[in-house]
């Protein structure tokens, strides 16, 4: 539980993340009807996602936040600058387009 690399891999697969891309494609082709559906979707996921770990807690016997956990709470300038840099890798990395070649000769 107190892995950097368990805790930033569930942040990447978070099922949060299909809305939020949503929204950002509905608010970048104005689409509001996408816009408003993502919206939706994005808050009843939040809402189950609060419920299900509050009746977790709860039940569980963990009663305190793990030191890589709270790291997470206070960001630096360079968490920042990584997520930047992370972010514009994705972008060039989605966009470039490979060329087929067909190297047999007739």
């Amino acid at each position: 539980m107190n892995s950097t690399a368990v805790i930033i891999g569930a942040m990447l697969i978070s099922p949060l993340m299909t809305p939020i891309v949503g929204l950002g494609f509905g608010l970048a082709i104005f689409d509001t009807r996408l816009i408003k559906q993502s919206l939706e979707v994005l808050l009843t996921q939040v809402l189950v996602s609060l419920l299900v770990s509050t009746l977790y807690f709860w039940i569980s016997p963990l009663s305190y936040a793990s030191s890589e956990l709270i790291a997470r709470t206070s960001p630096t300038i360079w968490d920042d600058l990584i997520a930047i840099a992370g972010g514009i890798a994705g972008v060039i990395g989605s966009r470039k387009r490979v060329r087929k070649t067909n190297n047999t000769k007739s």
